[in-house]
């Protein structure tokens, strides 16, 4: 997913999460816990390929309220356009103290949610600031 934000903007962070084998969306008591790390994202030079990741002050490693960020049943209002079905994961991350975006160019947020049982969930959002 790939948002376009204006410096020292916070951002709205929505995805659906549901069990790949049986389609049934996650619940609160399925995560033990979410965080989330926004990194800068900086090539070498023009010619390179190679991307380097900074992570941003005040946003690494951030614990998330599973209970304020996952709905128990997805929602479609203006924050998803994407289908019809909706999301049930919503962020807004709080930016008062230490800015997201304070750089133009481009970013990751990345959330990782860790389960009761199984691998963590990795949610990426790019986001290009201008």
């Amino acid at each position: 997913m790939t948002d376009i934000i204006q410096r020292y903007e916070s951002g709205v962070f929505c995805a659906r999460i549901f069990d790949t084998n049986t389609n049934v969306l996650l619940t609160k008591e399925e995560i033990d816990s979410i965080t989330y790390t926004v990194f800068k994202l900086s090539t070498k030079s023009l010619m390179s390929s190679s991307v380097t990741r900074t992570a941003v002050n005040g946003h690494t490693d951030i614990t998330v309220d599973k209970t304020t960020t996952l709905l128990e049943e997805a929602i479609n209002d203006n924050y998803w356009s994407l289908d019809e079905t909706g999301y049930n994961f919503i962020h807004i991350p709080d930016t008062r103290e230490n800015a997201m975006f304070s750089d133009t160019g481009n970013y990751e947020v990345v959330y990782t949610i860790n389960l009761v049982s199984g691998n963590p969930i990795i949610l990426t959002f790019s986001v290009t600031v201008s």
